[in-house]
């Protein structure tokens, strides 16, 4: 009998509608089967073992100075009510309400579990819940529309109804902690609410939404997660002082439908698009003495970013990692209240969008006084940090997010901010050669310029009145040499492009991993005079210093075009100085002038006949003899460098030899695309041979 500890062995029927059973004090506890189809109303504790109650059922006691437990199984319907503390503390498996979940205004429901309580229908919350362990949850996950009413307290509210979730009138639900759009729609209508706390959050999945914004008692956070691109919705406000912290980590991104003033913390784990369209551009307002966090390190502001707290002598993230503003005193930073940058990812300057000598990423840089008004010209000076995309982050991203042209990969070094004058793109301000990378953050390459003072349209890139230097180099590889004679003028073979195997894009590994920029793909067709492709390298010293790399074709008179242009290699943007100029070749020897060259960029070109011994660093005992051309003797680099040691030895042969293997191979050394016994001997007769070049 209820009252007293009760261990039924049979199951107990209630099936009247009104039959039910009652207690004013105890308990209930059953090991047996209770088979419910009428109301079940229980005063004390409740330990039910088996999973599931049909029929209705109440909690009801009312000693405001007690507590009654209630069972975590599955109901059909529960009505919480009475001024006892309900207590919930399975920490196994949720409480589960299949049709309808009540609650009374006096009801109390006290979670010291981490489960949720699961409403899979209607629900009508008047009471209050709250947690000895944490956030106490409600969860709304059923498979058919919900109603959902009540004008009662809820820490946490999660919604995950595929179909819709009916927020009906006279709702006020009150959320302390969080509320969690996970899925589906919460439709709410016209005189039905839902109350945020002060400094509450709202999450919003790629797969939840809400029609009516939540109405917030002071300030509130937002995070969006999930994995596919939303447009934000009613779950974010309008008003300009709401939001206190953004945490985007939606892995898709977010595209706004209105401008956003943050407060707090702003997190980037994606991108945030303020310009859904062409037509329809919105404003990221960041006010607040934090800086921009980047927890995803490709994740930007794709749009306009305002920055309010204009501090001195740090660096202001922007838009992006590695995107900043400093003003290095008060004078430098002048009238300036705040700073707004516009960046468009993967979009070409508007000025020039044919231009194959910028990245395809520009900025519009603002300096706002206090009114909003942009600042004069000259009027401030500051030193701007610039970044573009080079390598993807798999597996979030693949290689569209690149915004290096093929033409610039062997120039990463040099590209500069540069600034629109109303006619072209051209140097501004002074920005630090070489740029550079970092391994932490490979998806990237930065720069930054020192003493910006205009506002204006930014690209980043080679300027278009920037001089350049024509390199005019010949060389000879001694694999492809045709013709080897004291009476002969040297020519090589290209068989290679006659039986079609040379890439049309520089193959991978040496000597086309000098640089970070990655592969250039050659103008097509080939020409027919096409050995090889071959590396040129400026130096300013023997051993490092200053370097350029510029991928470059060799021809059969051993002269080195440009794989675009198919005319002389131009090299752009090097500082005025002197160089040394180098060849690299994928398996024979490198090769480097004596000397070094002037190199003044604008003055035409700079000639380098690395055929004449003489002329080389190490002189002529460190190439192989040629020919001879107008009564001179030509010297060729030494073939055989297969494990790029820069020595010639056993290890240079792979055992053992594919021989009669066809194809663009490492131990082709003779570069006639068939491994034969004429490659072994040209590595056997130069073993020993190191490279002079270091």
């Amino acid at each position: 009998m209820i009252g007293l500890a009760w261990y039924a062995a049979l199951a107990v029927f209630l099936v009247a509608a009104t039959a039910f059973a009652q207690s004013t004090h105890g308990l209930l506890q059953s090991e047996g089967i209770i088979v419910n189809t009428g109301r079940l109303r229980i005063h004390g504790d409740a330990t039910i073992a088996q999973p599931s109650i049909g029929g209705h059922v109440e909690y009801i006691g009312d000693d405001g100075a007690d507590t009654q437990r209630v069972a975590s199984v599955s109901y059909e319907s529960l009505y919480v009510a009475g001024a006892s503390r309900k207590i919930v503390d399975d920490t196994a498996q949720a409480l589960t309400v299949e049709a309808m979940l009540a609650t009374s205004v006096e009801a109390q429901i006290i979670m010291q579990t981490p489960q949720p309580i699961r409403a899979r229908g209607g629900v009508q919350h008047n009471g209050r819940m709250s947690s000895d362990v944490g956030d106490a949850t409600l969860r709304l996950d059923g498979d058919r529309p919900q109603r959902l009413s009540g004008v009662g307290v809820v820490p946490v509210l999660e919604t995950a109804n595929r179909s819709t979730i009916q927020l009906l009138d006279q709702a006020m639900l009150s959320i302390t902690r969080r509320l969690d759009l996970q899925d589906g729609i919460v439709e709410a209508r016209s005189a039905g609410w839902l109350m945020l706390a002060d400094s509450a959050w709202l999450w919003r999945s790629d797969a939840g939404s809400i029609t009516s914004p939540p109405i917030p008692a002071g300030v509130m956070n937002l995070r969006y997660y999930g994995t596919r691109l939303v447009r934000t919705g009613a779950e974010m406000p309008t008003g300009g002082d709401v939001v206190a912290s953004l945490l985007q980590e939606n892995l898709g991104g977010i595209t706004l439908s209105h401008d956003l003033t943050v407060h707090g913390d702003l997190v980037l784990g994606g991108h945030i698009h303020t310009e859904p369209d062409i037509t329809q551009r919105y404003v990221l307002t960041f006010n607040s003495a934090k800086d921009v966090a980047c927890a995803s390190p490709w994740a930007e502001v794709d749009g306009t970013l305002i920055r309010t707290n204009v501090d001195i002598g740090r660096a202001l993230q922007m838009n992006a990692i590695d995107t900043y503003v400093r003003f290095n005193d008060v004078a430098d930073r002048g009238s300036i209240a705040a700073i707004s940058l516009r960046t468009k990812r993967l979009t070409m300057p508007p000025q020039a969008a044919g231009s194959v000598d910028k990245v395809r990423r520009y900025y519009q840089l603002t300096m706002l006084d206090q009114d909003g008004r942009p600042v004069a010209d000259s009027t401030f000076r500051a030193d701007v940090g610039y970044a573009w995309r080079v390598q993807p982050t798999a597996p979030v991203e693949t290689d569209t997010v690149i915004e290096v042209r093929d033409g610039l990969r062997s120039m990463l070094d040099s590209l500069m901010l540069l600034r629109y004058d109303g006619s072209d793109y051209v140097d501004h301000g002074v920005s630090d050669l070489p740029t550079n990378g970092d391994p932490m953050r490979p998806q990237w390459r930065r720069g930054i310029s020192r003493g910006v003072v205009a506002n204006g349209d930014f690209a980043i890139g080679l300027s278009s009145t920037t001089p350049s230097v024509v390199l005019d180099v010949r060389a000879f590889l001694e694999g492809a040499l045709v013709t080897r004679a004291a009476d002969a003028e040297p020519r090589m073979r290209t068989t290679l492009r006659t039986n079609d195997v040379i890439p049309t894009t520089s193959p991978s590994g040496y000597p086309f991993d000098l640089w970070s920029g990655g592969g250039v793909s050659a103008h097509l067709p080939l020409a027919d005079s096409i050995v090889d492709w071959i590396v040129v390298e400026l130096r300013s010293e023997v051993t490092g210093g200053r370097r350029y790399y510029y991928p470059g074709l060799l021809s059969a008179n051993g002269h080195v075009v440009d794989p675009q242009t198919t005319f002389r290699v131009t090299a752009r943007q090097v500082r005025t100085g002197r160089y040394y100029m180098a060849l690299h070749h994928r398996n024979h020897l490198s090769v480097m002038t004596a000397e070094p060259l002037i190199v003044r960029p604008g003055e035409g070109e700079i000639t380098a006949d690395l055929s004449r011994g003489e002329s080389v660093f190490g002189g002529p005992a460190s190439l192989v003899f040629a020919g001879v051309q107008d009564g001179q003797r030509r010297w060729a680099m030494p073939a055989g460098d297969v494990d790029i040691s820069n020595l010639i030895g056993r290890d240079d042969i792979i055992w053992p030899v594919p021989l009669n293997d066809e194809g663009y191979l490492p131990l082709d050394v003779s570069l006639d695309g068939i491994l034969g016994t004429n490659d072994l001997n040209l590595i056997w007769n130069n073993r020993g041979r190191a490279g002079a070049v270091p």
